[in-house]
């Protein structure tokens, strides 16, 4: 394995090879030989924004071994440092120029001739290509593992961010809602605790909507299962039947997805 960094080639058989390495060049580390999760902490607490801790997972569930390589893996996607080439690629590659090698000899006319080969290649070489093939394949699949994995992790973090998200603000809404009837009782009464009231709702609604939360109209449109809960049949005339009459509680979206349906009362 060959990583490069600061225009530096440091090779290892491994990615804990890689890691220690760096641990041992870096001058301003001074607890070396220590467990590789402190050394993999300090050091992407150093670069700070440069590269998200956030995208490693420092869990014991990680061998050391996994763990050095997809920090590897982070300093390769956020450009400070590169993953040149697979070590075992190169001498694979060198095994197999091998093939092309040809003995020759000098004739008296001042021209090399090709010797015939006498016998077939040693077998520690066919051997050694073999397991040369194989550690390769594998160190392949574990790099399609982990990014896999950190690919999947990201995508779980992001859909707990946005359901604790989703939590708070439909917490928001429910004070909201009181807001909004206390609204409706002081009318357009003007005094210092009606203004502030006014106030309020207004950062409520400045703040919903930089959350990408928005409120949508329901009465007077067709009744959707989707976006609605009908919570009160009331008599028509038939020719509205099925349309919203009026709204017991507004609804809300966020970011053009549901967040909270409207509860209405529908015609029957």
């Amino acid at each position: 394995m060959i990583f490069r960094v600061q225009e530096k080639e440091v090779r290892g058989t491994s990615a804990v090879d890689i890691v220690r390495t760096l641990e041992r060049e870096d001058k301003e580390y001074g607890h070396r030989g220590g467990p590789i999760r402190r050394y993999l902490s300090w050091s992407l607490n150093r670069l700070g924004s440069s590269v998200p801790a956030r995208d490693l997972d420092p869990s014991d569930r990680l061998e050391d071994e996994a763990l050095a390589l997809d920090y590897l893996l982070l300093l390769d996607e956020y450009g400070i440092g590169k993953m040149i080439k697979e070590f075992n690629e190169v001498k694979e590659s060198n095994m197999e120029s091998l093939e092309f090698v040809q003995d020759t000899t000098l004739s008296d006319n001042g021209i090399y001739e090709v010797n015939e080969a006498e016998g077939p290649a040693s077998p520690n070489v066919a051997r050694l290509k073999k397991d040369l093939t194989t550690e390769r394949e594998q160190h392949l699949r574990l790099l399609a593992e982990f990014d896999n994995y950190r690919r999947r992790t990201k995508q779980e973090r992001a859909l707990a961010e946005e359901t604790g998200k989703r939590e708070v603000l439909l917490s928001l809404l429910d004070l909201k809602d009181d807001v909004d009837r206390a609204l409706l009782h002081i009318g357009e009464t003007s005094d210092a605790v009606a203004d502030g009231l006014r106030l309020i709702h207004q950062r409520f609604n400045n703040l919903l909507e930089a959350h990408g939360v928005t409120a949508f109209e329901s009465e007077g449109q067709v009744f959707d299962p989707e976006i609605h809960e009908a919570m009160t049949m009331i008599e028509g005339d038939g020719e509205q039947s099925g349309t919203v009459y009026s709204e017991h509680r507004r609804g809300y979206l966020m970011n053009g997805k549901l967040l909270r349906p409207a509860r209405v009362a529908v015609l029957k």
